[in-house]
């Protein structure tokens, strides 16, 4: 059927899509679309689709990301073309039909894996169809604010508890090579995860919410498609308000959940580790006012870690929660015995892509007695939202550390040991699991660390006058073992460029620099941003921005 009826075009509509979701000053060529909000595209075929309908309804699109796509990481999504929309997952809608084309409307989740996209088209029994490809983005609102005429601002909060149902305990599972084992079942700490803020008077709300407040999406009927928004005060997330608005439980939980790691043995018993603390929400930063600097407003969002006031709110919640029923136990559990084997483990917070480094392990023995270690050591590759992208590393030591004392190892981490490639945009995440010979008690520790690609330097003046020719140098140092080939340039901004310009510029050997100019003429007066993006064979999307001041001309005398 796929042949016999045959896919003519797909137009994926830039200029309207990018219109609808505030995304036009990023391309004029390429789709940029928002998560939640729907997309437009329309299909073309090579014949009349009126005989060929029956077996149409069976057709599906297959939406995917990374280099290993997979639906358990929910980074490729495969759903029918219908004309019912699915509010569960991503879902496909046709809209309007002629002989010879159907105009589809396709919607994201709102808490999709953000990315760059491939979008194919699956017949029954037919190799699937490229149809294009688009990215995918965090949700518009604080654009839209701002064209409102409200002040708003984007908040990232680092290590993040999503998906607890207000629960203030996580669970995560790990097998006994170190390696994490399946998912939570009480949420899952995410990297990072970013929110909007606007500055409102809340008259409806008693005295002292004002000022900025939260947009929490809201999910009906357990579905992943936006609906309303919540309006949550950032005081009442402070103060552990529960019964201001429905969405507090969801965000106090997100910064004051606990973690609990547990070991999954082969028998299929769970055994809780004796695992270091992982902070959650004690680096949450925006954006500085008239700077690119991060600001630090942690101490919005809750009092200072094991402060006195800390304590109280955290205590007063937790006995709220267990009045209603909601949590019969949301004290982490604890270990029946002390442990005497202590687990750290230090890691660099970065490393360059395909780079090397070293990581120390040090075990610390408080007892009287010589201990026979076996050290686990792993290394897996995590998408920002803790999903598992990959297995690259591990390795298993046996050790003796001495009574009374502490003993450090060296191991270094090469990305030519890695089992495969590391997937695109995911970070490293590094674990330790200890046990001793007379306990099967274990100690566990877990770094997150991140992948730098190689820099890319942009050299323009700080100012420049409107109409008047401006040139921009752009340079990228190679400081990968191996060629960067099919290098692609593209450059945009909005009032700077009409159009966005790609250029093919070749090959950039190991320790070769590529440099290159570009000129352009500003139209638009004020603050405006040059933004440029290196695509290769050994990574995508690597960007940096200028800003420069475009002012008038000088009028002659």
């Amino acid at each position: 059927m796929g042949q016999a009826l045959g896919i003519k075009s797909c137009d994926f509509q830039v200029a309207r899509n990018n219109e609808e979701h505030h995304t036009k000053a990023l391309s004029s060529r390429r789709l940029f679309v928002r998560r939640g909000q729907p997309f437009t595209i329309i299909l073309h075929f090579r014949a009349p689709v009126h005989a060929f309908l029956p077996a149409l309804k069976k057709v599906a699109l297959t939406a995917q990301t990374g280099e290993q796509p997979s639906k358990i990481n929910r980074t490729q999504a495969t759903f029918l073309i219908s004309s019912l929309g699915d509010q569960k997952l991503w879902s496909a809608v046709v809209e309007e039909r002629d002989a010879q084309s159907w105009t589809i409307s396709v919607t994201t989740p709102v808490d999709a894996v953000i990315g760059h996209y491939s979008l194919l088209l699956q017949f029954s029994g037919r190799k699937p169809c490229l149809l294009g490809q688009f990215t995918l983005l965090f949700n518009p609102w604080n654009k839209v604010l701002r064209c409102l005429g409200i002040p708003a601002r984007v908040v990232t909060t680092f290590a993040s508890a999503q998906g607890t149902g207000g629960r203030l305990l996580v669970d995560e599972y790990y097998n006994e090579e170190g390696l994490q084992n399946g998912e939570g079942r009480r949420g899952r700490i995410w990297i990072f995860q970013t929110s909007t803020e606007c500055w409102m008077t809340r008259p409806a709300l008693p005295q002292g919410y004002d000022g900025w407040q939260i947009l929490h999406p809201c999910v009906p009927n357990g579905g992943r498609v936006l609906g309303s928004c919540d309006l949550v005060p950032v005081r009442a997330v402070k103060e552990g308000m529960l019964g201001l608005t429905p969405a507090v439980s969801d965000l106090f939980a997100a910064i004051n959940a606990s973690c609990v790691v547990w070991k999954c043995c082969e028998d299929g018993k769970l055994e809780l580790t004796d695992s270091n603390t992982k902070y959650v929400g004690n680096n949450i930063s925006t954006k500085g006012v008239g700077s690119d600097r991060c600001e630090d407003i942690t101490q919005n969002y809750k009092y200072p870690e094991g402060s006195l006031q800390e304590k109280e709110v955290l205590e007063r919640v937790k006995k709220e929660r267990m009045k209603f029923g909601k949590d019969n136990g949301i004290r982490p559990p604890s270990l029946e015995t002390a442990n005497p084997l202590y687990l750290f483990l230090k890691a660099p917070s970065s490393l360059p892509l395909r780079g090397d480094g070293q990581i120390s392990v040090t075990l610390i023995n408080h007892s009287k007695q010589e201990k026979a270690v076996q050290l686990a050591v792993g290394v897996q590759a995590v998408h920002y939202n803790g999903v598992l992208a990959a297995e690259l590393w591990r390795k298993k030591l046996s050790l003796t550390v001495s009574d009374n004392l502490e003993k450090t190892i060296t191991i270094g981490l090469f990305f030519s040991n890695f089992e495969q490639n590391v997937p695109e945009n995911t970070f490293l995440r590094l674990i330790a699991m200890a046990t001793y010979s007379e306990s099967s008690l274990s100690c566990f520790a877990q770094e997150d660390i991140a992948i730098c690609k190689p820099h890319l330097a942009i050299k323009m003046p700080e100012k420049a006058e409107q109409y008047q020719p401006l040139t921009a140098s752009v340079s990228i140092q190679n400081s990968l073992d191996a060629p960067m080939e099919d290098c692609v340039i593209s450059i945009l901004g909005r009032g700077l460029i009409h159009r966005e310009r790609s250029y093919r510029l070749g090959s950039v050997w190991p320790e070769n620099t590529m440099c290159t100019q570009f000129q352009f003429t500003p139209t638009h007066l004020g603050l405006q941003r040059l933004t440029v993006e290196v695509d290769c064979n050994m990574f995508q999307n690597l960007t940096n921005y200028k800003s420069v001041t475009v002012v008038a001309p000088e009028l002659s005398a």
